[in-house]
């Protein structure tokens, strides 16, 4: 009499394994762009910080002056967070005489696309 054996088939063991690849290869891929979203968002936040303090700069210097700003564009380059951005500062008028425009943009290193376009109002008083 022969002892019955339990246990997988050669078969079913390679099903499992082409299973188990099968969905390897797809988490694999996924964490990848997962990767590359992070990545895009931490620029993003970063570019907004930039924008944030750039409006914040312009605004002190508003209220250490009793000039109104000048209308204009201005671009520098700002290191911060270990990177180099670009940032470009326009200056338009309103409708009311106390109160200016600023667009800021933030572009990373030499990109010609922004990553961040911030607008805020910088009253006189």
């Amino acid at each position: 009499m022969r002892a019955y054996t339990r246990g997988f088939t050669l078969i079913e063991i390679l099903v499992a394994l082409i299973i188990f690849a099968v969905v390897a290869v797809s988490v694999y891929g996924r964490s990848g762009e997962t990767i590359r979203q992070l990545s895009h968002i931490e620029n993003r936040t970063l570019a907004h910080w930039v924008a944030q303090n750039r409006v914040a700069e312009l605004t002190l210097e508003q209220q250490a002056s009793d000039a109104p700003q000048a209308n204009g564009r201005n671009t520098q380059q700002i290191y911060m967070a270990g990177r180099d951005w670009r940032v470009t500062s326009e200056i338009s008028n309103t409708s009311s005489a106390l109160l200016k425009r600023v667009e800021v943009k933030v572009y990373a290193g030499d990109n010609s696309d922004s990553l961040e376009t911030f607008v805020a109002f910088i009253g006189r008083y």
